[in-house]
């Protein structure tokens, strides 16, 4: 949809005048500046608040278990010695289940750590 959207506002931006047509095209530039850097600002909260989650679990008590997410979750459960769930892999004993309910929980507060199910599993 955006390619096909790209070409139609260039063809109506071609149709102003001088004046017009420059203000038009900075106001686009602004707005992808802006769009831009709001998502920069974004990823970097998540991605804070993701490196942040093993360290909230630890102050629950919460130490090792196997955990369910992807990509930062995953990067960051791993490198603090979670395990991920693996259908191939069976559990070892009561261990502690952590599946976050969002693949990536934004937010590093009680909120997140209220959206996320933490069990033990008494297999």
């Amino acid at each position: 949809m955006l390619p096909p959207s790209l070409v139609i506002f260039a063809m109506l931006v071609d149709k102003l005048d001088g004046k017009l047509r420059a203000l038009v095209i900075r106001l686009a530039l602004g707005a992808t500046f802006l769009l831009g850097v709001g998502l920069s600002v974004s990823d970097l909260i998540w991605a804070r608040a993701e490196r942040s989650i093993p360290a909230m679990l630890e102050e629950t008590g919460i130490k090792d278990g196997y955990f369910v997410g992807h990509f930062g979750f995953q990067y960051y459960m791993e490198r603090k010695g979670f395990i991920p769930l693996e259908v191939s892999v069976p559990l070892k004993g009561p261990v502690n289940l952590i599946a976050a309910k969002m693949p990536d929980p934004q937010k590093p507060c009680r909120e997140t750590m209220d959206r996320m199910d933490l069990t033990l599993h008494t297999g």
